[in-house]
């Protein structure tokens, strides 16, 4: 969109046309110039009276006036061209970073927004250099860095260590879960370490490597439960702030704006027609080239196809705002009006029947518009992405916001650009059309926005946990970054998968910024529309509108998505709406002061350019007592400067973190136990156990550092005890990487043998020394991360080694375990070895909630110490009863006895029955397999005929209603079955198959009876 340039100053003294408002010479000199909008064609009385004004002055030339010719006269277009150079360096930078961060997993991984906090840095050095900082911006741009400034002072505070007597006052819900969770397993562990660690290591519980974890009375804490995560959101945020600060200031002119629009859209497009083509090749290819294994089709780049979807809607409102201005432009260039606020600069001339414009003559069709052609396409391509997409928080938060602009803004579009929106349509349909057979799923995703779908949603569930996390950790919050820990305390209901964001943006900033980052939020969402929306409706000129039109609609569509998603959280549209937001604040200035002129009956033209804060109450006696004073005091925020100094030294900080967490990250990867399914040797121990060293040295705060240096100390622990068993004489074979595999072996031994081992390991030095290792780092992982379940289960598979009490450690997993199937699995484990069967099933129960992958190991253990009853009415979760099923299979599979087999159907049955979530088919037809299994093939044929009387166009039903009648020798009412299920559904050939093989059947007993009547 272009806005209208800034006024150039011309050599010369003639005032602009104001018939209205007469130019006072008091408020020009010499050396004021006037800008070159104002040289237009006066009248003769206006030409004389401005000239009768101005000519005084024209005949005196002071000294301040001469070195002010001089000063414009240096300044040549060679000079000019040099100066502007950093400029563009600056906004070309800027631009790369959007487009880097957009096309590199939209910068959710550390090394990406690394890269692109060296761009934001060097482009704010350009911009100093540029000279560009001693302008003054916009009131809205100021009041949003305020705001964003406090945002990241309150997230750094969160970060800080204060006293836990303090905690304790603003978040006593931090220091409740602390000292439930992190102190008693410190304390276990310290129980270990003191007895061992002085004995083995001169006088030292851990050595230098692994500090002492104090308790939570005798350690200072954070406001947030996990301050490494906050730094790494507090450093995102800073570069999104800077990225708004760069473009209020980058792309204040019309040519910029022109320059970031077509940037935003094009970088959308080019998005947009990647997901197409994922979808429609089915690749998991990010880039040519480049894969990564949890992509999610479309929008692959963005990890998460919600995201990819929010961070094509800036540039879809952008080229809306694009195509409104050229119709409006084609409009008025037709019917030969000017726009608002801005002088017709068309020759007129004069006719027979009146004046009429050159542009009236010679206006272009509209199809044969280049720029309107261009547009209409582009966003129907951005359209059709959105649709392939499947996002149904995207495409509801556009369709929305499309329908909100036109009733708050009116467009006043003629009646021939509805033929232009018509084609939009059509083309928009089309492309749908065509997308919708490009891959088989996407008419599967759109179903799922119907009514019943989304009341089925699990998102329901987990805002209310949102909502318990909220009023836990009101008023100060969990932290930045935090809610995926934060909640798990709260969570009632098991859940499929872990939740690391809350699926509710505005519920997850509650959770973790409390009640100053909700209000922070939402003052700066209602401060933005109340600048998007004036300058949409009340713009000097159409490119000025245009603009507010595409913030009004990038505004309300993220603000509508993040009710249901968590899409601003993602690097990639997070800056794409702060370099958006910031052009815009940029254009609001020129609107909002000139409007504040004319009130006040002034020529704008001929105002001296002052801040905006101090413009406002300038001359108004009335109120200079407070506001006056109050605008002298903060005019010294309305200057660039101000702000660009402390945010160089902010993103320095931000790199530094995010260099931190690039090489930590990679160290994680490096060092996954996952891949080492063999027996690793010494050397690769070490070289991994230093790798994690020196990432520790460089970020300390980073607690899964100190897990995965704990779990490769296992490994050198297991190394060190399959070489002792050596040296004893005995042979130990190496099956698995991870700490449970020891656990489940000293378990399964007699009690006597079993501690006859541990007492043999804890008299070892060496081992002993390895396992005071292991209980150190465990103990620095939970000092920095209190909430982390996996810790737990870590350090619990070592209580029969560290000689702990395993019960505590299950009471501390159990209540963080309802988002992990895993971990519930292994916490089952756990309470099997206690003998404790109502926690045993209850993990368990939760384990085979939404999938049965643990089902033979989880059977292998319960058959021993569960009842048949106990099996079908406890351990089959309340949602999937069809469990039953399975497990009576596989119990019939291994040889389970009648007895046992028969007393599990009945049970089951029962348990079937009471199933208020299955139709009355639904019951009958797992009743039926449950018989049919145990071959009680009568009963489960009563079962078949009660599913097919509730649901007679269930093909299958009736399909395995005859077949049990053939095998309970019913051939007449087989054939019956058989021939009403072709009738039924004609294209289900088995049928015809069991019509032919009943027939034949019953022609053979024809025969044998005829043979034995005969004989």
């Amino acid at each position: 969109m272009d806005a209208n340039p800034s006024p150039d100053p011309l050599p010369t003294d003639q005032p602009a046309e104001s018939p209205k408002i007469p130019v006072q010479p008091q408020r020009v000199s010499a050396s004021t110039s006037l800008p070159r909008a104002a040289s237009v064609r006066p009248d003769s009385s206006h030409r004389q009276s401005a000239s009768d004004t101005i000519q005084p002055m024209r005949t005196t030339r002071s000294r301040s006036s001469r070195d002010s010719l001089q000063a414009r006269q240096s300044n040549s277009p060679a000079s000019l061209d040099r100066a502007r150079i950093p400029l563009h360096l600056a906004r070309a930078l800027t631009l790369v970073a959007l487009v880097y961060t957009c096309w590199r997993f939209g910068g959710t991984d550390a090394i990406t927004i690394q890269h692109v906090s060296v761009l934001v840095l060097m482009a704010i050095v350009l911009t100093i250099i540029s000279r560009k900082l001693l302008e003054p911006i916009t009131t809205a741009a100021m009041l949003i860095l305020v705001l964003g400034s406090s945002w990241l002072t309150f997230t750094a505070f969160q970060c800080v260590p204060i006293p836990s007597s303090l905690v304790s006052v603003v978040s006593p819900a931090l220091l409740d879960e602390t000292e439930q969770f992190a102190d008693v397993a410190i304390a276990e562990l310290t129980s270990f370490t003191d007895e061992h660690g002085p004995k083995l290591l001169d006088g030292e519980t851990t050595n230098s490597n692994n500090p002492a974890a104090p308790t939570t009375s005798q350690r200072p804490l954070t406001l947030s439960v996990i301050p490494a995560a906050t730094r790494k959101r507090l450093a995102v945020h800073a570069i999104a702030l800077a990225l708004f600060m760069l473009s209020t200031v980058l792309f204040p002119g019309r040519h910029s704006r022109k320059l970031l629009a077509w940037t935003l859209v094009f970088n959308a497009v080019f998005l947009g027609f990647w997901a197409i083509l994922q979808r429609a090749s089915g690749t998991t290819e990010l880039l040519l080239g480049i894969t990564r294994e949890e992509v999610i089709l479309p929008f692959a780049t963005f990890i998460y196809k919600n995201a990819g979807a929010a961070a094509v809607i800036p540039g879809l409102g952008t080229a809306i705002g694009m195509l409104w201005v050229a119709l409006m432009k084609h409009n008025d260039q037709s019917s030969g009006r000017r726009q608002p606020g801005k002088r017709s600069s068309t020759n007129s001339f004069s006719t027979s029947r009146g004046s009429r414009s050159q542009s009236f003559y010679n206006s272009s069709p509209l199809w044969t518009r280049p720029r309107i052609v261009v547009l209409v396409l582009l966003i129907s391509l951005l359209t059709s992405a959105l649709l392939i997409s499947a996002s149904r928080g995207a495409l509801a938060a556009t369709g929305l916001a499309l329908l909100l602009v036109p009733l708050l803004i009116p467009l006043k579009l003629p009646v021939r650009s509805y033929a232009i929106l018509a084609s939009v349509l059509c083309l928009i349909s089309l492309s749908a059309i065509i997308a919708g057979k490009l891959h088989p799923t996407l008419q599967s995703e759109t179903g799922r926005m119907d009514r019943d779908s989304l009341s089925a949603d699990g998102r329901w569930v987990h805002w209310q946990e949102a909502w318990r996390s909220a009023a836990e950790y009101f008023p100060v919050g969990s932290g930045a970054g935090t809610y995926g820990y934060a909640h798990l305390d709260q969570q009632v209901e098991n859940t499929s998968e872990w939740f690391r964001e809350a699926h509710q943006q505005f519920l997850e900033t509650l959770v973790e910024y409390g009640l100053p980052g909700i209000s922070i939020a939402v003052v700066s969402i209602l401060l933005l529309l109340r600048h998007t929306y004036q300058l949409a409706r009340r713009g000097a000129s159409f490119d000025r509108r245009g603009w507010g039109i595409a913030g009004l609609i990038a505004l309300l569509s993220v603000a509508i998505q993040s009710t249901v998603d968590f899409v601003i959280l993602i690097p990639g549209v997070l800056f794409s709406h702060a370099l958006l937001a910031g052009s815009i604040s940029g254009v609001q200035q020129d609107v909002s002061q000139r409007q504040h002129h004319k009130k006040r009956g002034e020529n704008p033209l001929t105002v001296t350019n002052k801040p905006a804060v101090l413009q406002s109450h300038h001359g108004d006696k009335s109120r200079l007592a407070f506001t006056g004073r109050l605008a002298n005091a903060t005019s010294f925020f309305c200057y660039p400067m101000t702000w660009f100094v402390p945010m160089l030294g902010i993103v320095f900080f931000a790199f530094v973190v995010l260099r931190q967490e690039a090489i930590c990250d990679s160290v994680i990867e490096e060092t996954d136990t996952l891949i080492v399914d063999y027996q690793p040797t010494v050397e690769e121990v070490s070289r991994n156990e230093s790798l994690l060293d020196e990432a520790i040295r460089i970020n300390p705060q980073r607690a899964d550092l100190y897990h995965r240096r704990a779990v490769w100390r296992t490994v050198n622990f297991r190394l060190a005890l399959v070489e002792h068993g050596k040296q004893q004489g005995h042979s130990i074979d190496w099956q698995a990487t991870y700490p449970e595999t020891f656990y489940h072996a000293l378990h399964m031994l007699p009690s006597d043998a079993s501690n006859e081992i541990v007492d043999q390991i804890t008299s070892n030095p060496d081992l002993v020394n390895q396992l005071v290792n292991i209980a150190s780092d465990l103990k620095q992982s939970i000092a920095r991360n209190p909430l982390n379940p996996q810790v737990y289960l870590t350090s619990a598979f070592f209580a029969p080694l560290m000689k702990t009490e395993e019960r505590r450690w299950l009471d501390i997993l159990v209540p963080l375990s309802k988002s992990s199937r895993s971990i519930q699995f292994a916490n089952g484990f756990l309470a099997y070895y206690q003998r404790d069967k109502e926690t045993l099933i209850q993990q368990w129960n939760g384990a085979l909630l939404l999938k049965d992958d643990f089902l033979e190991a989880i059977m292998m253990r319960a058959e021993t110490i569960l009842t048949p009853q106990e099996i079908a009415e406890q351990l089959v979760p309340s949602r999937r009863s069809e469990v039953a099923l399975t497990i009576l299979r596989r119990s019939k599979r291994v040889g389970a006895s009648d007895d046992f087999l028969a007393a599990l159907c009945d049970f089951g049955c029962k348990r079937i029955e009471q199933d208020s979530s299955l139709s009355d088919a639904e019951i009958y037809s797992l009743c039926a397999q449950l018989h049919e299994t145990i071959d009680q093939h009568e009963i489960s044929g009563n079962y078949w005929q009660r599913a097919v009387r509730s649901d007679g166009l269930n093909s299958d039903y009736r399909l395995r209603y005859t077949q049990t009648l053939i095998e309970t020798g019913q051939l007449a009412e087989a054939l019956k079955q058989a021939s009403l299920g072709k009738a039924s559904d004609p294209s289900n050939r088995q049928f015809g198959d069991l019509i032919d093989a009943i027939q034949k059947r019953l022609k053979d007993e024809i025969e044998q009876k005829i043979k034995a009547s005969n004989l």
